[in-house]
């Protein structure tokens, strides 16, 4: 019984280690501007607010760099917008 555990533990632990790449690729920054999956988390955080029609709104927030074009993305409400220098330089 102890020699299957070992057995189970063993195949268990060389398909997380298998797996594991594969689904870090897949489910990485892509930089809009040149496709590169070489990004760099600067900051992320959720934010808590009120809209301008006086509603309270909430969400989530990345910043992003990508390694390869060096280009600076936001990502806020699934979507990734290009930041200018002086956010950039404010935010991260």
């Amino acid at each position: 019984m102890e020699d299957i555990m070992a057995m189970v533990l063993v195949f268990i632990i060389v398909v997380f280690i298998i797996l594991m790449p594969i689904v870090d690729y897949l489910f990485r920054f892509r930089c809009p501007a040149c496709g590169s999956r070489r990004g760099r988390k600067s900051a992320s955080g959720r934010w808590d607010g009120v809209n301008d029609q006086g509603q309270r709104r909430g969400g989530a927030f990345s910043y992003m760099e990508c390694r390869h074009c060096l280009a600076h993305w936001k990502k806020y409400r699934g979507t990734w917008d290009p930041v200018d220098d002086d956010e950039w330089k404010q935010r991260t």
